[in-house]
């Protein structure tokens, strides 16, 4: 084997090996507290040798990997969503003691596979990194073994993750070939039939998009964010998501959009309909975790704009928006989790008066919600507006306006929570409780990070720039 090749995995390697440290210490009574403080010192250890794996060279394990800039970004991502899930799920009260160490080792195996996905350049690779990420997601989402929501969650992730993952491995085979290279020479010199391609756009597509949650493939989404533990929601509402959306990018984007004429309006038509049906069907939601959920629908089609026009500007457009979109989201389920640990509910009813007894929290939530909402001068709307530009670029007008209107939509409903939270009085005193440093840490930095970026937005785009360059 290559050294090189294992230089480049240096930081997956990393976290494996943390992930079964951890295992270790979940059975051992006297350390099985540190399983949190363990995994976190993996995502650290693992981001730290990031650049020795991308001075490791650009093609690994025979074509399966790549290093390029793409996996740059979203490495450094996933890392950073993993950091703050794990301190999210640290300030998690809910979270069975007994359980902790599994918990977390399944958390740095999920983020293990998204590093592998991210750089996956071959259909087989990204099979079974794509069936890794959702094995353990099935497992994660009905990990509250004693909550009824928790296992039937599980249930429905499994059941709609099976099919679209049997429908994956159909589109898959239809070429005889799983090298992307290879497919696409095969198109370019139209030795392709016309209706194995459209089948094979349609099968392989609906598989990403189910990750995406993007419509028609997002029915799953608010059943399983709300019956899975917060953190985990918290998890998949962003990272799957990203993996997702660079499925596409590699796929389809970079390689099938010269050849596939029908792409862009195929794509425009499912950015409209995710983000429309996310944002109407989240107006009449009275839990908490079931409109974030369909707010994350309604992300997705924003996100997916960018990957529509398939310009240069709409690609760095989207990765700028999911770096932004995971910091928001991430700060909205934290707060989420704050709040509930009081309540005891994550029905927004319960929400009422929370600014008077616990108002740090309610600001931090409201500033996530303003910027999902795009309200200046936060970071989202710095997030919708090179979206907007990217497609107003490309001349996708329609594509622009619906993005406009469907913002002017989700600010109703995000602002419902807010208003519950400012105006409303307490149904019932809240109870309190202590809530862990770092969960404490974490949302006061994402809310700083949300308004720095979105008062100096330049700084993340020049560091995409020097990466996509």
């Amino acid at each position: 084997m290559n050294p090189l090749s294992l230089q480049f995995i240096l930081p997956e390697l990393i976290l494996v090996g943390f992930a079964f440290v951890v295992l270790m210490a979940g059975v051992c009574e006297r350390f099985k507290n540190w399983a949190g403080g363990l995994s976190l010192a993996g995502v650290i250890f693992s981001a730290c040798s990031l650049p020795t794996s991308w001075n490791a060279g650009t093609v690994f394990f025979s074509g399966m990997l790549v290093n390029d800039g793409l996996s740059m970004v979203l490495r450094q991502i996933l890392l950073l969503i993993a950091g703050i899930v794990i301190l999210l799920s640290m300030g998690y009260k809910d979270l069975p003691s007994e359980d902790s160490a599994e918990y977390y080792f399944f958390l740095l195996v999920v983020t293990v596979s998204m590093l592998l996905a991210v750089a996956s350049n071959n259909l087989l690779m990204i099979y079974i990194t794509l069936e890794s990420i959702s094995i353990v997601s099935y497992v994660m989402a009905g990990f509250l073994k004693r909550d009824v929501f928790s296992s039937e969650a599980g249930i429905k992730y499994f059941l709609f993750g099976a099919l679209s993952t049997g429908i994956t491995l159909y589109g898959v085979s239809l070429f005889g070939t799983l090298d992307l290279a290879s497919i696409v020479r095969m198109l370019a010199a139209g030795s392709v039939n016309e209706m194995a391609l459209y089948a094979y756009v349609i099968l392989v597509f609906a598989g990403f998009a189910f990750k995406c949650s993007l419509a028609p493939f997002h029915m799953w989404t608010p059943d399983v964010y709300e019956g899975a533990p917060t953190p985990v929601a918290a998890l998949f509402s962003v990272g799957p998501k990203a993996v997702g959306f660079a499925f596409i990018l590699r796929v389809f984007v970079e390689n099938f959009q010269p050849v596939f004429t029908y792409w862009t309006p195929l794509a425009a038509a499912i950015a409209i309909l995710t983000m429309t049906m996310g944002n109407i069907f989240a107006l009449k939601q009275d839990n908490i975790k079931r409109l974030l959920a369909y707010s994350t629908i309604a992300q997705a089609g924003y996100i997916f704009v960018g990957l529509a026009v398939g310009t240069p500007s709409g690609i760095q457009a989207t990765l700028f928006y999911i770096v932004i979109y995971s910091l928001m989201n991430l700060s909205a389920f934290g707060a989420v989790i704050v709040i509930a640990n009081s309540v005891r509910s994550t029905k927004i009813k319960d929400f009422s008066g929370m600014y008077k007894q616990d108002p740090r929290t309610a600001i931090i939530l409201t500033a996530a919600l303003l910027s999902l909402a795009g309200i200046p001068p936060l970071a989202g709307f710095m997030a919708k507006f090179f979206i907007l530009a990217s497609a107003v670029e490309a001349k996708s007008f329609v594509l622009a306006i619906t993005v406009v209107l469907n913002s002017v939509v989700a600010l109703y409903y995000y602002a419902k929570v807010i208003k519950t939270m400012f105006l409303d009085e307490p149904g019932q005193q809240a109870q309190l409780v202590p809530q862990s440093i770092c969960t404490q840490l974490i949302l006061i930095i994402t809310l700083i990070a949300n308004l720095f970026i979105g008062i100096w937005p330049h700084l993340v785009i020049h560091g995409l720039e020097n990466f996509l360059h």
